[in-house]
């Protein structure tokens, strides 16, 4: 059975589309010290991979699948109207890191410079199940992780040596 890479269901790129722009306006209100700042080049590695699925064991959520979702460029205007299909991809709990990689590094058709982990400028990594969310922000060279208090303390632990202080003029602007 081939893998399904990017999502080409409107509905159900709607749903998600919804979640991650709610989940990035709630970033934009948290407080900082509510927030985990890390740098930004980590997300399309084997190391984030790593650590989503070390916070899915944590929060007890292995079972659980992930998304991808590029923001910027558009997603509607751009992304869809060239390749027919939208900027976001599923993540299951049978793939692995070298799935995770590959997969964000896949041509959207004719076009490999168009993949996810080359040209998505801003995008949300979150778990279907809810709970948590990674905004990442590649102009600014930032990420940003927001939960609750418990699973914050354990991402700041988990992702200690990538740990960035924002600058003080970062904003979160999608």
């Amino acid at each position: 059975m081939e893998q399904r890479v990017f999502i080409a269901d409107s509905a159900e790129f709607d749903d998600l589309w919804t979640r991650a722009t709610m989940g990035v306006r709630s970033l934009q209100q948290a407080s900082i010290s509510e927030l985990v700042f890390f740098d930004s080049s980590i997300v399309n590695t084997h190391h984030y991979y790593q650590f989503v699925r070390d916070l899915l064991r944590f929060t007890e959520s292995s079972a659980d699948s992930f998304v991808f979702i590029g923001l910027r460029p558009d997603p509607i205007k751009y992304f869809f109207y060239h390749f027919s299909k939208y900027p976001a991809i599923v993540f299951q709990p049978s793939d692995n890191e070298a799935d995770y990689c590959r997969l964000l590094q896949v041509d959207p058709g004719g076009s490999a410079a168009d993949a996810l982990a080359y040209n998505t400028w801003s995008y949300v990594v979150l778990p279907l199940s809810g709970g948590w969310i990674t905004y990442g922000d590649d102009s600014s060279e930032i990420a940003v992780f927001s939960s609750t208090p418990e699973i914050v303390d354990f991402a700041r632990k988990r992702l200690a040596r990538d740990l960035l202080q924002p600058n003080p003029n970062f904003k979160i602007i999608d």
